[in-house]
């Protein structure tokens, strides 16, 4: 246990000050560049998911070649003007990223909830319609009319890959959700497996330290 002590206090003790100073590079007010300060404050306020994180439905991330060149500033650059004009795409609405594009039929959409894996949309649709929902495509993406037995097909859009799909001719309450993968499964049954067995390994290592044998006494 003393090893395992040990192992633990110099991993986090070399982990904390690189992380630290990390932290404080990443502040805009420790920087002098405004360029970058300005960057880094359009991302934050954009939400952007960093370019390697983009899914591969994005078409200017499959056409993107990461072995041309390791000049890491060329590929921001790219990616900032790419990103840029998805916005241009995506529209804006009251100031902000617009949450959904009609781009088939016509009818009205509400947006109820927008959480992390879950997105829930109330849809008036006299003829059916296909929409665009600004939220980049995964496979595990599902949706369904809540109340009703009917699951809705989710496609990547074209070229940015964002969630699209078709809806029905009537009044729908729609939710999205980011179903789990197998990976994803596997990765917490593993998690909780190695948990157990640490658990025991520590419950049994105090057993047989508390069973010992007491110091004898000198006559």
């Amino acid at each position: 246990m003393r090893v395992i002590w040990i192992t633990v206090f110099l991993l986090i003790a070399t982990w904390l000050p690189a992380t630290g100073w990390a932290i404080w590079k990443a502040y805009p007010f420790h920087n002098p560049s405004q360029e970058e300060v300005n960057y880094t404050n359009r991302e934050i306020e954009q939400d952007r998911e960093v370019p390697e994180y983009y899914p591969r439905w994005n078409t200017a991330m499959a056409e993107m070649d990461w072995e041309t060149s390791s000049y890491e500033k060329g590929w921001d650059e790219s990616m900032e003007r790419e990103f840029d004009a998805l916005l241009q795409r995506v529209g804006q609405s009251g100031g902000s990223l617009s949450k959904f594009n009609i781009v088939e039929g016509t009818g009205q959409v509400r947006i109820d909830s927008w959480r992390p894996g879950q997105i829930d949309l109330h849809v008036e649709a006299p003829a059916g319609m296909k929409i665009n929902v600004s939220q980049f495509y995964y496979p595990n993406w599902t949706a369904h009319l809540l109340r009703e037995s009917s699951n809705l097909t989710v496609q990547p859009s074209q070229p940015d890959g964002l969630i699209s799909l078709s809806i029905p001719r009537g009044s729908h309450e729609v939710q999205l959700e980011m179903k789990r993968s197998k990976a994803e499964t596997t990765g917490q049954i593993i998690s909780l497996i190695s948990l157990v067995i640490t658990l025991s390994y520590i419950a049994v290592n105090r057993r047989r330290v508390g069973s010992g044998p007491s110091p004898g006494r000198s006559s």
